[in-house]
């Protein structure tokens, strides 16, 4: 039915200009790991998370060691850091 990893991010600031280099830099790069989707969502003043999709766990769990180098990158890169992340099958969808 799928597979879902989210991380939850803590930044101490959030540009229009952070927001637009995310989509054009590191959405395409999340994407290139095999994820059918992914989305970043504004959860706060200093909070957000990525949602990431992908066909099944075989794909999720095999693009992990690359996403994790996209998370390094992204905090070397932006003022924000990571305080969880989490992954799993998906129970039920609509």
């Amino acid at each position: 039915m799928g597979y879902v990893t989210v991380s939850h991010w803590t930044a101490t600031e959030m540009s229009d200009e952070m927001v637009e280099i995310a989509q054009a830099k590191f959405i395409p790069m999340v994407l290139k790991t095999g994820a059918s989707g992914v989305q970043m969502v504004r959860t706060g003043e200093s909070g957000m998370m990525v949602v990431t999709q992908y066909s099944d766990e075989a794909t999720g769990i095999a693009a992990q060691t690359k996403i994790a180098e996209i998370r390094s990158q992204a905090a070397g890169e932006f003022p924000m850091k990571l305080d969880s992340a989490h992954a799993g099958n998906v129970m039920a969808a609509g």
